[in-house]
């Protein structure tokens, strides 16, 4: 029986059909200084080592894209739609979001007259998710469609800022806890809203809940679920 030979690594890489190349590959830059040179003066003549005037649309699909423009542009309406819609003897009285901040002395008489803290409190934490609404929409349609030094940089920046959807989606879910707790209304049925009885719960806020709200939930919580992916 023959003994085995040894195969030196210079000998196995030309019986594998690499020769015709060459031992080795010859370095492109004759050394490392004409290297640093050509990268500076790149830098010098196109200002970065990135595309800097276009958005990385190999980083996610155009699909994710739009779905998440779509929810942004969800949270950015909602805030000027009615979030909370009564009939009184007096006629319909809405929250409108933003916007009803600013004319909310009818709506806020009812309020007043039911006493304890769960309703206001309940008020003033949908105002506070009415703003967040149209904070996040803004900033998450700026983000998907705005620049980054990097791939890696865009991408990051896009999954904290959809990551951070969990504050108002937080606050939403603090107001369907308090509507759990619930509230004793005195003279509930006797203060000229109708179908509101005699106590606040879950049932009363989704009876008396609108559009908006219900947007802004979706914005947020499309949004979220779509950081998971990236």
């Amino acid at each position: 029986m023959a003994e085995e030979k040894q195969v030196s690594p210079d000998e196995r890489y030309q019986y594998i059909g690499f020769e015709v190349f060459g031992d080795k590959p010859q370095s492109f830059w004759k050394n490392d200084e004409e290297r640093k040179n050509f990268i500076r003066q790149f830098k010098a003549e196109v200002g970065s080592l990135y595309r800097n005037s276009v958005v990385y649309a190999s980083v996610i699909s155009k699909v994710d894209r739009i779905f998440i423009t779509v929810a942004s542009v969800m949270m950015i309406l909602a805030p000027f739609l009615p979030w909370f819609r009564v009939k009184t003897l007096y006629g319909s009285e809405s929250f409108l979001g933003i916007t009803g901040l600013f004319s909310m002395g009818g709506f806020w008489f009812y309020v007043s007259k039911m006493g304890g803290m769960v309703v206001p409190l309940s008020i003033y934490l949908l105002a506070l998710l009415a703003f967040l609404s149209l904070a996040f929409g803004v900033w998450t349609l700026l983000t998907v469609y705005g620049k980054a030094p990097s791939q890696d940089a865009y991408l990051a920046k896009l999954k904290k800022v959809l990551k951070l959807n969990m504050i108002p989606l937080s606050v939403f879910l603090l107001i369907m806890l308090l509507s759990l707790f619930g509230q004793r209304i005195p003279f509930g049925p006797y203060l000229g809203i109708q179908d509101l009885s005699g106590h606040y719960s879950i049932v009363t806020l989704i009876q008396f809940s609108s559009v908006g709200l219900w947007m802004s939930f979706f914005g947020f919580m499309l949004n979220f679920n779509k950081s998971k992916e990236f």
